[in-house]
């Protein structure tokens, strides 16, 4: 999927009334980890309730638009995986390191590379495009309680 065929699929995504699927009143964090047997991968993880919810919930929907182009043949299920893989292995996680890090972009574009990040990961994971391990895949942590967030 290029560039812009993703970008379609966020403004679609915006429009379209999603429900949550999640109980918003008991998710209290999400993450999500790439490595995919490279030598470089990625990890995030978002501890705010209410960040972790929203982020949940555009996973979700970028999945189901992926999912409605697949159906409607513009592109295959293994060619998504493929521009997945190749957009977090060559654009994405590239951005995290070295001289092309996330510090030079404005708070707005970092919160967009946040959310490609989480929407690619939950959405290889979910079409099988990649192993689920301790490496790989998405987490969401739920609880009945708020729970204290502590930082070592």
């Amino acid at each position: 999927m290029t560039r812009q065929q993703r970008r379609k699929l966020e403004r679609t995504n915006k429009k379209m009334n999603m429900n949550n699927i999640f109980n918003e009143s008991d998710l209290q964090s999400v993450g999500c980890f790439y490595k995919n047997d490279g030598k470089d991968g990625i990890g995030l993880s978002q501890f705010d309730p209410k960040d972790s919810q929203r982020i949940a919930n555009m996973c979700e929907g970028i999945y189901r638009s992926a999912m409605k182009e697949v159906e409607e043949g513009r592109l295959t299920k293994q060619q998504l995986i493929d521009d997945l893989k190749d957009q977090l292995e060559n654009e994405l996680i590239p951005l995290f390191k070295g001289d092309r890090n996330l510090d030079k972009l404005d708070k707005e574009q970092q919160y967009r590379v946040h959310d490609l990040v989480y929407s690619d990961i939950f959405t290889l994971e979910k079409l099988g495009g990649m192993s689920t391990d301790e490496y790989n895949g998405m987490h969401f942590m739920y609880s009945k309680d708020e729970l204290p967030v502590f930082s070592c």
